[in-house]
């Protein structure tokens, strides 16, 4: 016995080191402190960086205190012990900011209000003048300057040359003139098991937080983005020749990725270069193998929201070269791009495979998603709103594009997505741009719903090829495409037809068609978001086996002894109990429930207290309603499987139910 507690001593001694909380303070530190007390704070990054800190250690930030460099650091963790960057006190996130005052940058008048300096030798990619952030000319654009589109175009930098330009009634010196000193705010390269947290990035005139070559890396609330290019790259890249490991096991969670960037510039017009302004990528992977970005805000990014790309000029090749993204999970995101002219699109492309998307929900973007790569597996996700751009002379309000742009596109599976309001098709199925065929691809158990808004109501789109490589042999099966306006939703090889025209078109160029439906999918409330299906919704019982396992509201596919369900979530039957429950205006879902139960209200009454009693009438939940809600959720994923009566009190009444938590 003693030996054997003597190998367990001996074990845990190697697995774990004794850890030390460091503070580090721009207001009140002084880096010959000793660091290890909030009264002797460090002051600086710079003796982070110098400093050797052991597995376990935590970097603590002073809230409310801002440091003007970019944070590096020098040290590893361990799985079991990583090194933690966090904060601590109260008050606001603390904040790295690299964007800086450049005044005094010896500036020429050139006429017309435009004025030139030799003296950035870098494209600054977002510029302040007294505080407020102007707005760029496009690449290769510099005669916009001084004019609106509507915005006011007030800089343009020549890469060419290395001159900055600005457009100002008066000289540049007499204004306070900020943009980032720093290519990056967050610097992650080759290090290993490093959680940062609740911390605030700011600019970077390349990329706001980078990650390259690293594994074991977490990134938990932050802020980012905001006056940068990029807001947050992963991935491995070649110095001198030589390749950087891929990224691995990096997570990203609980962050809030927000360009910041809000021009309008709409007028542009639709020819040169005029939508390639401002911050393009908002996470971008590239190199990346088990990575992950989960319940996160990614907003107004000019060129992806999300991009995985792996630009490979052919399939295969070694797993450990950068043009490889593979089995990297999205989802429980929100992508978003509401006040930009153009971008904010997902795209996969080139040798991505084995990724999956799932749970997130695309909204008010200016430009389709473009969903390429192999084997990877797109579903339940929600595409609502998708807009054609002022500044594309084409329709670019596709849900979802699928047209490879480096490399064929072959054996992707999309399935249970909603479509909804998109102003071009659901999906876009396309061979014409000249990098291979696209085929292999499955398309079920979608719901494609009033989209084609701006573009004849269609909502699916198959192209005719017009170059060597093919768009054939994919598969349309127990989809769902319904227009309030129409029933000839679908363009297939540029012929209009109706749904059941779609089924017939069976093994036309290879494709497998069937099963799909063109009826109202009677979605609870439109106008309200609630998607879940209606009692008599066509959708029950009308899908096919799907490759996932689960629903938007984590129900098992299918629901016990039923087929499979088109759309996003699984209707939850009844099991002797009912979804509609009271009166047609007073009802509960789903039921049974796993975490979230619903209430729907629209009755004139007014629910003030909701109670649940076990079996045994024990009380287990009480919550009192504040506010006269059409829409009442209740959390309670706490509660044990099994039977429970649930109890509404209104003013005017008392309700009760059985419902059944999974």
């Amino acid at each position: 016995m003693d030996k054997l507690l003597a190998t367990i001593i001996f074990l845990l001694s190697i697995q774990f080191t004794f850890a030390t909380d460091y503070y580090i303070s721009s207001s009140i530190g002084d880096d010959n402190n000793n660091g290890i007390s909030a009264a002797t704070p460090w002051k600086t990054f710079t003796k982070i960086q110098a400093f050797s800190f052991s597995p376990g250690d935590n970097i603590l930030l002073k809230k409310g205190d801002v440091w003007n460099q970019t944070f590096k650091i020098y040290s590893a963790g361990t799985v079991i012990q990583p090194i933690v960057v966090s904060s601590y006190g109260t008050g606001e996130m603390p904040i790295v900011d690299v964007v800086a005052d450049h005044n005094n940058l010896g500036w020429m008048g050139i006429g017309n209000n435009l004025w030139s300096t030799l003296e950035v030798p870098y494209d600054p990619k977002r510029l302040l003048i007294d505080g407020v952030e102007v707005l760029d000319a496009a690449t290769d654009l510099e005669y916009e300057l001084g004019t609106n589109i509507p915005d006011l175009v007030q800089y343009y930098y020549d890469d060419e040359l290395s001159v900055f330009n600005i457009y100002s009634t008066d000289s540049p010196t007499n204004h306070d003139i900020k943009f980032s000193s720093e290519p990056y705010a967050l610097v992650l390269s080759n290090d290993h098991n490093i959680t940062i947290e609740n911390i605030e990035f700011i600019g970077g005139y390349r990329i706001c937080v980078a990650i390259s070559s690293c594994s074991g890396i977490t990134l938990r609330n932050l802020k980012v983005g905001k006056y940068a290019n990029f807001g947050i790259q992963m991935g491995s890249y070649k110095v001198n020749g030589v390749n950087f490991q891929l990224c691995e096991n990096v997570i990203i969670d609980n962050c809030i990725v927000d360009s910041g960037y809000t021009f309008d510039y709409s007028d542009a017009g639709t020819v040169g270069y005029t939508s390639d302004r401002g911050p393009r990528e908002g996470v971008l992977f590239r190199g990346t193998i088990n990575c992950e970005l989960k319940n996160s805000l990614v907003k107004n990014y000019c060129h992806a929201n999300l991009n995985i790309f792996a630009p490979a000029t052919e399939p295969g090749g070694d797993p450990l070269d950068e043009r490889v993204v593979q089995d990297c999970k999205i989802y429980n995101n929100t992508f978003t791009s509401p006040d930009i002219a153009y971008g904010g699109r997902a795209a996969i492309d080139g040798f991505c495979f084995n990724n999956e998307i799932y749970n997130n929900l695309f909204i008010d973007t200016s430009v389709q998603n473009q969903f390429n790569g192999y084997d990877n597996h797109i579903h339940h996700n929600i595409f609502k709103r998708i807009k054609s751009s002022p500044l594309k002379a084409w329709a670019t309000g596709n849900a979802i594009a699928v047209q490879g742009y480096y490399l064929e596109v072959k054996g992707n599976v999309f399935e249970n997505n909603l479509m909804i309001d998109c102003e071009s098709a659901g999906f876009y199925i396309s061979g014409n741009n000249g990098y291979g065929d696209i085929s292999d691809n499955t398309f079920r158990n979608n719901s494609i719903y009033n989209c084609g808004t701006a573009d004849n109501n269609i909502g699916i789109e198959v192209a005719t090829d017009s170059n060597n490589y093919s768009n054939h042999g994919n598969i349309f099966e127990n989809n769902l495409v319904y227009n309030e306006n129409t029933d000839e939703t679908i363009s297939f090889y540029d012929t209009i037809m109706n749904i059941e025209t779609l089924n017939d078109n069976d093994n036309t160029n290879g494709y497998t068609i069937s099963n799909n439906i063109g009826e109202n999918p009677l979605f609870v409330e439109v106008i309200e978001e609630d998607f879940h299906l209606q009692s008599n919704s066509p959708c029950i019982d009308a899908g096919t086996t799907p490759l996932a396992t689960s629903d938007w509201d984590s129900n098992a596919i299918p629901f016990p002894n039923t087929l499979p369900d088109i759309g996003i979530y699984e209707f939850q039957g009844t099991l002797g109990l009912s979804d509609e429950v009271f009166d047609s205006n007073l009802f509960i879902y789903p039921n049974p429930v796993s975490n979230i139960l619903f209430i729907k209200n629209k009755t004139n009454e007014v629910i003030e207290i909701v109670t649940i009693f076990d079996i045994t009438g024990k009380l287990v939940y009480n919550k009192t309603i504040e506010s006269n809600s059409t829409q009442i959720s209740l959390n309670i994923f706490k509660l044990k499987p099994g039977f429970y009566i649930l109890n509404l009190k209104s003013n005017l009444n008392t309700y009760t139910k059985k419902i059944n938590k999974k």
